[in-house]
């Protein structure tokens, strides 16, 4: 019974945010964990690039690319539980002006120079902590087409847009992410501890 009540409400969720609901998902304590449930799964998804089973034989002599330009401190904290380490994330310069937004066109050259034929993970944000930035998401997700990646969005403070009149189009393009992070105690008024995570390819949630 609670599974199904989980179930339903996610699938609930998923209408709330306009989200398609070829995303699976589930609750966890707080973002910091919904961030590492996304990225084990993100992990995991990595590894079958090159044949393994990571959450079964661990990361076998294998350097996981993680790629952002304003983490939260909770994706930090969860490379480092996952193993792959908070010092190698690969920090892309962020937009003048002091935003917080990932600069795309650096992006973009740094991917085609680095990893043009190879998988890696990139982490967005849609509202940064500390000045509620969003990445250009849209664009960004063209990617997609060029590159082989896993896009995982930290929407814990800016997945509300999606309910707004006026600001869901700092969301456009948040379909097409892999997985998404979301804080529910942002703003539903539920206790602290209250989170969600959407996977869209459950086939790799399934084996983590």
């Amino acid at each position: 019974m609670s599974a199904r009540i989980e179930i339903h409400t996610t699938d609930l969720l998923l209408d709330l945010f306009n989200l398609p609901r070829e995303f699976t998902g589930g609750f966890v304590t707080g973002t910091t964990m919904a961030n590492f449930s996304a990225l084990a799964v993100a992990r995991q998804w990595y590894g079958t690039q090159f044949k393994q089973d990571i959450a079964a034989d661990g990361l076998i002599n294998l350097s996981l690319p993680v790629i952002s330009a304003t983490p939260h401190s909770s994706v930090l904290k969860s490379l480092a539980m996952l193993g792959l380490g908070r010092n190698n994330l690969i920090t892309i310069p962020t937009l003048s002006n002091q935003r917080e937004a990932i600069n795309v066109a650096e992006l973009k050259l740094f991917i085609e120079d680095r990893f043009k034929h190879q998988p890696f993970i990139l982490v967005l944000n849609a509202g940064t902590a500390n000045t509620a930035d969003f990445d250009a998401i849209a664009e960004i997700m063209e990617l997609k087409h060029s590159y082989n990646c896993w896009i995982h969005i930290d929407a814990a403070f800016g997945a509300f847009a999606a309910c707004s009149s006026h600001y869901p189009h700092l969301l456009n393009g948040w379909e097409m992410a892999d997985s998404i992070a979301i804080d529910c105690h942002k703003w539903l008024n539920v206790p602290y501890e209250n989170a969600c995570f959407f996977i869209r390819k459950r086939v790799f949630q399934l084996t983590v």
